[in-house]
């Protein structure tokens, strides 16, 4: 049974590594792309934040684009 939890736990780190570096590329991508100053990103990291926290993770991006239109 170790073995199995060892092993699965090995697996999802690896996919935990993978997506973070991933969402790196992206960010750095975005943020080269809409040439974003330290100020903006700390605002948008900061609103972020929030948002994960407030919906424990869940991000409705109908409601995203209703507050970028505001």
């Amino acid at each position: 049974m170790e073995g199995l939890v060892g092993n699965l736990a090995t697996r999802i780190s690896k996919s935990n590594f993978r997506n973070a570096v991933e969402s790196d590329m992206l960010t750095r991508m975005l943020a080269t792309v809409f040439e974003i100053d330290r100020n903006k990103y700390e605002k948008l990291r900061a609103k972020a934040i929030q948002d994960v926290k407030r919906t424990n993770g869940s991000i409705d991006i109908l409601g995203a684009i209703n507050e970028s239109e505001d």
